[in-house]
């Protein structure tokens, strides 16, 4: 799949996890958070990777949107290239959700 992106208006901040027993130049597996840093993500990753419970893998933190930021994305501009009849939802508590019509 190729995707077409244009820049953001905002900018975010990412935290890089690599364990030191990652070695430089070979592929290996990574996760990404989008709640922004997590420490106790990196701390966990560590014990697992020394404990041979999973593969030696790179973490990436990326810090979450801005709830106050000014420009918020709504159903009319956003598509989704995987599923053309999703939709932002809202729930009751605030937070939103990819939903999909019945």
């Amino acid at each position: 799949m190729i995707v077409k992106s244009d820049p953001a208006p905002y900018t975010r901040r990412a935290a890089v996890y690599v364990p030191k027993q990652y070695v430089p130049g070979t592929e290996a597996p990574f996760i990404v958070g989008a709640d922004g840093h997590d420490p106790t993500l990196f701390a966990a990753l560590d014990n697992l990777i020394a404990g041979h419970r999973v593969p030696v893998m790179i973490a990436i933190s990326i810090e979450r949107l801005s709830r106050k930021r000014k420009k918020r994305t709504s159903n009319k501009e956003w598509k989704s290239l995987a599923k053309e009849d999703a939709l932002i939802a809202k729930m009751k508590d605030g937070r939103t959700h990819l939903a999909h019509k019945p």
